[in-house]
């Protein structure tokens, strides 16, 4: 299929709409749904069996790719910011959540909004112009990772947990301005059960991120603890240096010296031992915040995939076909989910 040439018309879709696909362990797309197909401007047949590199956009660093997949391929979620090439040369972002799942992975995306949306989008165009001096792809992928970690981030999953809560963050916020139009009423019976799954689940959610944001003053804390701990030892340090000095006092001084630095090694020890345990405790926190908010953007696209298809009911007698088809696979993931949040709180 000949790829078409990159304009910059964007192909609109709604902040509401979310994009839904799967595909094999290669990325050969198997299933998508309505608004997936509609932005992307292929013909559903034409999309079904092809790569989902089609819809790869020119402006994509290749290192985004290297690093969403890697994830993949180890059997870990993995979100990203990606800018998609339509059929007619348009493009559009999204925020893509990808999940391993039997012998392929599912794809869910939606429109970003978030302040840091902007920030990626100049860290892209960073790492392009550096592909496109000649660096291999794995120069280019490492290349990537630092400027991660300039910007603040740990590593790749660290900024990729700041985005999605940032997101989530946003999309909530729009969702309440939203929630005052009123749906048919038959919609609303159908449409209350995800919405009351959905507003619990964020609630959980919530209380995840509260204590991630405590577990950060936590980490902040030890940073300060192990600053004037080194300053602790600096004053042990010239004691010693000022013991040497002062002739008939220097005994005295010396055994002080000598006390302090016994003391200075055992608060060492104790701060070590804690420092230890924040560590354990952030990675735990991060685990269990990053699987809240694959839930949560899993039972949203569940809420859209049912409106998406009670709207298609007036002139389509399998209004429901695209949904009994993905029915396991959403199935599958969300109890898969639900297990290892729960195994994570018994860590925490």
């Amino acid at each position: 299929m000949k790829r078409p040439v990159p304009t910059l018309s964007e192909s609109p879709f709604g902040f509401d709409e979310f994009f839904f696909s799967t595909t094999d362990k290669r990325g050969v797309i198997r299933s998508g749904n309505d608004v997936f197909v509609r932005v992307s401007v292929y013909p559903k047949e034409s999309m079904l069996g092809a790569p989902h590199s089609l819809i790869r956009h020119p402006d994509m660093p290749r290192a985004v790719f290297k690093e969403f997949w890697s994830f993949l391929n180890q059997g870990k979620p993995v979100g990203a910011y990606v800018k998609n090439l339509a059929g007619n040369g348009s493009y559009y972002w999204v925020y893509a959540f990808a999940f391993p799942i039997g012998d392929g992975f599912l794809s869910v995306r939606f429109k970003p909004s978030s302040e840091i949306f902007l920030a990626a989008q100049g860290l892209y165009r960073e790492v392009l112009a550096f592909e496109q001096q000649d660096h291999s792809l794995e120069e280019s992928h490492q290349y990537l990772l630092a400027k991660v970690r300039e910007a603040g981030f740990l590593d790749y999953e660290n900024f990729m947990l700041k985005a999605v809560l940032e997101e989530l963050k946003a999309r909530a916020a729009q969702a309440q301005d939203s929630d005052s139009r009123s749906e048919a009423r038959e919609t609303g019976k159908i449409t209350a059960v995800t919405k009351s799954a959905t507003r619990k689940l964020n609630e959980v959610f919530e209380k995840l991120r509260d204590f991630q944001g405590a577990n950060q003053t936590l980490e902040d804390a030890m940073k300060n603890l192990d600053q004037g701990f080194q300053q602790l030892k600096f004053i042990s340090i010239n004691m010693k240096i000022a013991a040497a000095k002062f002739g008939d006092m220097a005994a005295s001084l010396g055994v002080v010296s000598h006390e302090f630095s016994i003391l200075s090694g055992t608060i060492e020890k104790h701060l070590s031992g804690l420092s230890g345990f924040v560590q354990e405790l952030s990675g735990v926190t991060q685990k269990c915040v990053l699987r809240a908010a694959a839930l949560n953007v899993q039972m949203l696209m569940v809420d859209f995939f049912v409106r998406e298809s009670i709207a298609k009911l007036e002139f389509s007698e399998n209004a429901f076909d695209e949904m009994l088809q993905n029915q396991k696979a959403f199935s599958d993931l969300f109890a898969q989910y639900c297990r290892n949040l729960e195994q994570e709180f018994s860590e925490l």
